[in-house]
């Protein structure tokens, strides 16, 4: 340290006068001078907490301003860093004729092993703070849309799916209603005669399990053989409606099919018309007036069907959920997830849609009665035949894969029946991952933990670009984990 041109100091000089001062609670040394950063590596070995060098050689003009801006901003209590960005920040008035002068002034950090410092109490306090708000906003169910918003947008982003080969949807297309005679029909989408062709050009090529995606209440011919012995074999599922009492008895049955082949086919919806949410089985209805008694969905019957000639049967556990196989169905409750007092009546759970598309192969009634199957095409897989005539199917739903701009790309019934399906059998199967959710103590700690780590980047880091880069690489962290 040059005192003049003929005295000078250097820090074995020094050192015992530091060491006092630094075991009398030093914390700070201002080095307003030239060679700044020869004298922070020489200091490195008195571990004083921060020193304040200089780059380069600095003009008198230079070190006078910087150290009166940085005092008057230390002592009006602003943070060390604060204050030397405010100081250096001024300096930039004196760079027309000082070039760099903002520049020359650093903080060195000497400290180069010590304790870390505890989390500071008001850091933890805070965080608690946030998530107890954000948690009860929640309980409170005004974030539910926001949360199924995003629920959908992170659905639309995985990466696609192989096609499920085990399904086959047959579908009665507008053509196929045309081309049969109206006399046949009587009001139907599809006339007994040419259901009957259908079955039996498919049973041909032995599929394991035919479902029936058609409201079908009267009693069939004894003519229509393939139909008739169909619907009292364990390969046939059919469906029929539910309803509530004598104003809504729902769509009855056909007659002469088992209870143990008949389900339900009703589809739930959330509060936006989106379907989020399958529905395995509910309590059948006890009003007489009502005729459609089953106590299955139409995709769980099918699908348990299917698995039964895998030797998988289905049963309830001992927490009353489903366990087909070794995988358990995990039923939702009322306020699951995003969800806020849901009816969640029954067993339901989140339905994991597929992202492919097509995700099944499709063929027409009218391909069936050319003869364009194939074995490869048909043989023990499962068989969903349906109407997407928009003549008789009016009926289209919204999915997550709907976009937010109209037209909405809304989904058959029966393609919805078939994803429902399809997750079932890829579950038990291919161990296809089913969407969960934690638990509301899981919730609120996750809830937590991120309230804290934004709590603890603001408060470690003082830098606007620091705080901006950190914060936005803690949202790419959880946004990816989501």
């Amino acid at each position: 340290i040059y005192l003049n041109q003929t005295e000078s100091l250097t820090i074995t000089q020094l050192r015992n006068a530091l060491k006092t001062a630094i075991s009398r609670g030093l914390q700070l040394a201002i080095f307003n001078c030239c060679d700044g950063l020869g004298l922070a590596k020489e200091l490195l070995s008195l571990n004083i907490g921060q020193t304040i060098v200089m780059r380069e050689p600095v003009p008198d003009v230079v070190a006078q301003s910087f150290l009166k801006q940085f005092l008057e901003a230390f002592a009006a209590g602003e943070s060390l860093y604060i204050a030397m960005r405010q100081a250096r920040e001024r300096l930039q008035g004196l760079e027309s004729e000082y070039p760099c002068a903002s520049w020359i002034p650093v903080i060195s950090q000497l400290v180069t092993k010590s304790t870390p410092s505890p989390v500071n109490p008001f850091v933890l306090s805070t965080g608690l703070a946030v998530t107890a708000f954000c948690f009860g906003i929640k309980m409170l169910g005004f974030w539910q849309l926001w949360e199924l918003n995003a629920f959908d947008a992170l659905m639309r982003v995985r990466p696609i799916e192989p096609i499920d080969n085990r399904i086959l949807l047959v579908s009665v297309t507008e053509a196929d209603v045309q081309a049969q005679p109206v006399n046949e029909r009587r009001g139907a989408s599809i006339s007994e005669r040419t259901l009957d062709r259908v079955i039996g050009k498919l049973q041909q090529f032995n599929p394991r399990v035919i479902g029936l995606d058609i409201y079908r209440e009267n009693s069939i011919s004894k003519n229509y053989k393939n139909l008739s012995a169909l619907q009292k074999s364990d390969r046939f599922i059919t469906v029929c409606k539910s309803g509530e009492d004598e104003t809504d008895p729902g769509v009855p049955p056909p007659p002469e099919v088992p209870l143990q082949n008949l389900s339900f086919s009703d589809i739930i919806t959330d509060v936006d018309t989106v379907i989020r949410r399958q529905l395995l089985s509910m309590a059948p209805a006890t009003n007489v007036a009502v005729k459609c008694k089953p106590d299955k969905s139409f995709s769980f019957r099918v699908a348990t069907r299917y698995l039964q000639f895998e030797g998988i049967e289905a049963t309830l556990n001992s927490d009353d959920n489903w366990l087909i196989g070794k995988k358990v169905f995990q039923s939702l409750e009322e306020n699951s997830g995003g969800y806020h007092q849901i009816d969640s009546r029954g067993y339901q759970v989140l339905l994991n849609w597929r992202t492919s598309n097509p995700f099944i192969k499709k063929v027409t009634i009218s391909d069936i009665l050319n003869n364009q199957l194939t074995a490869a095409t048909v043989k023990n897989r499962i068989v969903l035949i349906g109407t997407t005539a928009e003549s008789f199917n009016n009926q289209r739903w919204l999915t997550p894969y709907s976009t937010n701009k109209l037209p909405y790309k809304q989904m058959t019934g029966l393609v919805v029946q078939a994803h429902m399906v399809s997750q079932i059998i890829s579950a038990v199967l291919d161990n296809r991952p089913l969407l969960w959710v934690l638990p509301k103590w899981g919730e609120f700690v996750w809830l937590w933990c991120w309230s804290v780590i934004g709590c603890l980047i603001a408060w470690k880091i003082h830098y606007k670009w620091y705080l901006v880069i950190n914060l936005t690489l803690a949202y790419a962290i959880l946004y990816s984990l989501c």
